[in-house]
């Protein structure tokens, strides 16, 4: 297999388009608000995007490090997409993860010194960081794990919202409504993420279950077994449409969009109706993928929808 191919695969970039659909939903929220209150945004759009590239480049040094230390059980759990070390030496995957978290660092001081800004150096610090604890010690943990992956996914919007902080707080002086509308759908945004990406890995320590005990892992699953994880998902899934249906409501009532009440119904209803159609008796690797592909549908469409 050509190596750039390899590389391509191991880092997996196309995960890392939902981060950045998070991302732009957020600029355009955080755009069109603050152009009603003729505030300009701080960072040119070319700039956002290489912000976006370089949360791209740290989830794909994630991805690499994670396939490094999990080489033994992916060749158990997905043998036909381990790559570490059948395609590629374990010391060349050290290289290019390595190499992805310097690029990261090096625009992002770019970015910080070009606005002067360079306090935000420490939010890509910090995400490497994480992630590398998270591979290392904390993704063989139960939940501790599941719930560190949850905060920095929803930590994205957050962070695109904190870039243009001084804009925002200028909106919050100029015009508390707008500010106030701004912040609910900050809020909706993290909260969905969190949700989402918090139930998504537990599903997929579902999925891996197999590997993860051969490797002597204590993930959520293995130590409660799969009826109890499900109920776990099932509940997370019923707070989610919940909270989905609150903060929905909560704007509905607060700025009057009739169409936000057909958005809310017919959302929960399909997310509810192709939720319940992929459940199935068997707990095998299968279906836990089928719903892992479905939240990820959820989460992108749950995101659209706060442009609205």
């Amino acid at each position: 297999m050509n190596k750039a191919v390899v590389i391509f695969r191991l880092s997996r970039p196309l995960n890392a388009l939902i981060i950045v659909a998070a991302l732009i939903i957020t600029r355009w929220v955080t755009s069109d608000i603050l152009e009603d209150a003729g505030i300009p945004l701080q960072i040119r759009f070319i700039d956002f995007l290489l912000a976006c590239f370089i949360g791209t480049l740290i989830l794909a040094a994630g991805n690499v490090i994670n396939d490094i230390i999990d080489r033994d059980i992916d060749v158990i759990n997905k043998p036909e997409r381990a790559l570490i070390p059948a395609h590629i030496s374990i010391q060349h995957a050290w290289w290019v993860y390595i190499g992805l978290n310097v690029l990261a660092m090096v625009l992002s001081i770019y970015l910080a010194v070009h606005y002067q800004m360079t306090g935000y150096l420490i939010i890509p610090v910090l995400a490497i960081l994480f992630l590398y604890i998270y591979s290392l010690y904390l993704k063989k943990s139960p939940i501790w794990g599941n719930v560190m992956i949850a905060i920095l996914c929803a930590g994205m919007p957050l962070v695109a919202f904190l870039i243009e902080y001084n804009s925002i707080m200028k909106l919050q002086q100029v015009d508390p409504d707008l500010f106030y509308k701004l912040e609910l759908k900050a809020w909706s945004m993290i909260v969905f993420c969190f949700l989402l990406v918090l139930m998504r890995e537990i599903i997929k320590d579902c999925a891996d279950i197999e590997g993860d005990k051969a490797s002597q892992a204590r993930t959520f699953p293995i130590l409660v077994g799969p009826v109890w994880s499900n109920i776990l998902v099932h509940t997370l899934m019923i707070l989610y449409l919940m909270t989905f249906i609150w903060l929905g409501l909560w704007r509905y009532f607060t700025f009057r969009h009739s169409f936000l009440l057909w958005a809310i119904g017919i959302y929960c209803l399909v997310v509810l109706v192709s939720y319940l159609l992929l459940q199935s008796n068997e707990n095998g690797r299968e279906k836990f993928n089928r719903i892992s592909t479905a939240i990820k549908i959820y989460l992108i469409f749950g995101l659209i929808f706060i442009l609205f």
